[in-house]
């Protein structure tokens, strides 16, 4: 314990030599938490005063974002790690941010010792025969080593179990990783120590010559925990970032249409899909998912796994080959291959694809996978003027009924999601919204008629939130879509990007001063449906329930840390909905074909096995055979589930729109990418489904 206090009392008198040093970017740093928790208070919809409850929050994560494996810091640490919560706790008064220098010089310490231990540790080969494990806390745990010996063993298993992971990788050309021979796997064990070092090394690299400089990010990873304290869907953007945020990849170069970044964990992650790109219509490839390997045409595969993102970027824009296949990471841990051709993006391009599901009845077939609209560009139209054109021509094809799928749709311009009602339904209120110390307010879709008023279905899932959650409610509630899937996201807020305005004296969002060093993007409303019920956290639930591939994954906006409650509000809404749709009789008809499919029966068993597997996952083997054993066994379910959901569907086959054939012949990219579509919806169950599901509606009626 002594120790410990000599320890902190020379940091401490450290810090004070190196704040009066850097002491104008100690006060710049502490001024713009200041100014953020101030920005916060005055505009997020449910503010937090700064207290104990602020301070344990921005604390967990804050040292979730800096060290997220436990590797870093050290017991003896805690004190000092600690000492940001009383900063916060009081607000930041006297703008003194002593504490945030000592984490700072503290964490770039832990970082070069890191990079030491590894050295020393690769040095020797892994020995796999042991009986070994390493356990992962929960998200509310925060583990940290007790002495050197614990820390350089947690090290040691962290690196053992990428190891592991390496030799097991599902995504080389071996489809079979985990019935590898043994011998052949320790054979590759120098190879692939060396590698999970490098890895490791690089991603402590990356942290300490940040572009923007280490203090710079280490202050945004702080500022973020503090906005994610408030909910999940807050955070702070410096000046490069927002910038970021709000750019469009070109529109005049052949692109494959997605950005990509580093992610914490030391992985590049897809970062954006830009509307219309070859990404994007592939619907196949979200936000989030991790690359793990690239192959060319010409049979070339690279690892990208152990990669940064500027090296991923090299490698793609280094390719003089116009198509790839990509293997990537799913959010539910799914392992998937995408085929992409290279197209040239055309800003004024209908973004939206129609099909023909030709079978026993001629169904149209629409996918969205979000809701862009163009800001700055008034001229170019959003997804609903999309949408209305893609109807119309599939209207002139005589089709019964229509299918959108808003699959994987993770939201986007609420106003298109409004508009997109729109067409489907005649005038009236579609959701209520309320800001914070507000009135709720109805908001309505203005325009008269329809576009199309004949049988609709709208297919949802987990990750269908936001802008989607929006449509699928508005439909619901006026019986004019039955609604297919599993429950949707349960996002009902609404974000706006705020710069931090250093006054504090605007009295509106509109009138905040716009120079600003900073922005936070902070959640400012709720949305409920026309009854005053919240589908926040709760989700859409659909009219016919389908279970859902890798369901035990799913990711839920209840599973968020601090995400707002769902609640309900008392407002009188006057509309007129349809008379109601047989939605239990087209429920009963499809658990009746699902009972005797034994697709959807291997789906629901598999979820159950996976389920299970996966509560065991907190604590993961180390030793091969062991690991073989209980990885194999997801890796199958996972890989089982998703070809029975790829299945050919022979009750109907999907063909183009007259409009768009000509186009597409004369077209070779186009026509690639066309077949590449076509092929997804036609081995897609779900889209199967959803076909019988609109022929009983059909019948029905």
């Amino acid at each position: 314990m002594i120790k410990n206090h000599c320890k902190i009392f020379l940091l401490s008198v450290l810090t004070i030599l190196y704040s009066n040093i850097l002491g104008q970017s100690t006060d710049r740093l502490c001024q713009q938490a200041n100014i953020l928790l101030r920005t916060l208070e005055k505009y997020h919809y449910q503010p937090i005063t700064p207290n104990r409850i602020l301070s344990e929050r921005a604390y967990k994560l804050f040292i979730q974002a800096i060290d997220p494996h436990s590797l870093y810091f050290m017991a003896a640490d805690t004190n000092i790690l600690a000492s940001c919560k009383l900063t916060i706790n009081e607000g930041f008064v006297g703008q003194s941010c002593s504490s945030f220098d000592m984490i700072s010089n503290l964490y770039r310490q832990r970082l070069t010792e890191a990079d030491s231990m590894i050295s020393q540790i690769i040095q020797k080969p892994f020995n796999f025969s042991v009986r070994d494990s390493i356990a992962f806390g929960s998200n509310d745990s925060i583990y940290f080593s007790s002495d050197i010996q614990v820390y350089k063993k947690r090290w040691n298993k962290w690196l053992k179990y990428q190891a592991l992971q390496y030799l097991f990788s599902p995504d080389s050309s071996n489809d079979k990783p985990f019935a590898k021979d043994s011998k052949q796997l320790l054979a590759k064990e120098a190879k692939v120590r060396n590698k999970v070092g490098v890895k490791e090394k690089r991603n402590i690299k990356r942290i300490l010559e940040q572009p923007e400089g280490f203090e710079n990010y280490i202050a945004s990873l702080f500022y973020n925990a503090i906005t994610s304290s408030y909910d999940p869907h807050s955070s702070y953007f410096s000046p490069v970032d927002e910038k970021n945020f709000e750019s469009a990849l070109s529109s005049d170069a052949l692109s494959y249409g997605f950005e990509i970044e580093d992610n914490p964990f030391g992985t590049v992650q897809i970062s954006r899909l830009v509307p219309g790109g070859p990404a994007w219509k592939s619907n196949e490839i979200h936000k989030g998912d991790i690359l793990m390997e690239v192959k060319w045409p010409n049979g070339q595969r690279v690892d990208l796994s152990d990669l940064d993102q500027d090296e991923v970027e090299d490698i793609f824009q280094s390719s003089v080959s116009d198509r790839m296949e990509l293997t990537l990471k799913k959010v539910n841990g799914q392992i998937k291959t995408v085929k992409l051709i290279q197209e040239k993006l055309e800003a004024d391009e209908n973004l939206i694809k129609s099909f023909i599901l030709k079978g026993s009845k001629n169904i149209g077939f629409i996918s969205l996978p979000g809701f862009y609209t163009e800001w700055e560009n008034q001229e170019v139209t959003g997804c609903a003027n999309d949408m209305a054109k893609e109807i119309i021509k599939l209207k002139k094809e005589n089709i019964a009924g229509i299918i959108i799928d808003l699959r994987n749709n993770g939201g986007g311009a609420m106003n298109e999601a409004l508009s997109l009602v729109g067409i489907f339904i005649d005038e009236g209120p579609l959701c209520i919204s309320r800001n914070r110390d507000e009135k709720p307010i109805v908001l309505k879709d203005m325009n008269r008629g329809t576009i199309y008023d004949g049988p609709l279905v709208l297919m949802v899932n987990g990750l269908s939130a936001s802008a989607a959650e929006i449509t699928a409610a508005a439909l619901q509630d006026y019986h004019r879509a039955v609604i297919v899937g599993s429950p949707t996201f349960g996002k009902a807020t609404g974000q706006v990007i705020l710069p931090l305005d250093p006054t504090l004296q605007s009295t509106s969002i509109k009138s905040i001063n716009k120079n600003s060093t900073g922005f936070v993007k902070t959640t400012v409303s709720k949305f409920y449906r026309l009854n005053g019920e919240s589908y926040q956290q709760k989700g859409v639930i659909p009219d016919v329930l389908l279970p859902e591939c890798n369901d035990s994954y799913a990711y839920y906006e209840v599973l968020y840390p601090y995400s707002l409650t769902s609640d309900a509000i008392i407002k009188k809404v006057y509309y007129n909905p349809l008379p109601a749709l047989p939605v239990m009789q087209l429920s009963e008809k499809s658990k009746s074909r699902l009972s005797s499919d034994d697709r959807f029966k291997q789906i629901a068993r598999e979820n159950d096995s996976l389920q299970t597997a996966i509560k065991q996952l907190r604590t993961v083997p180390l030793n091969l055979e062991s690991f073989r054993k209980k990885e194999a066994k997801i890796f199958k379910l996972l890989q089982s589930m998703d070809k029975v959901a790829d299945r050919l569907s022979v009750i109907y086959k999907v063909t183009n729109v007259k409009f768009d054939q000509p186009i597409i012949n004369i077209n070779p990219y186009k026509k690639e990418v066309n077949e590449l579509l076509s092929k997804n919806i036609q081995n897609d169950i779900y889209i199967e489904e959803s076909y019988q599901i609109i022929n009983d509606l059909i019948n029905y009626k």
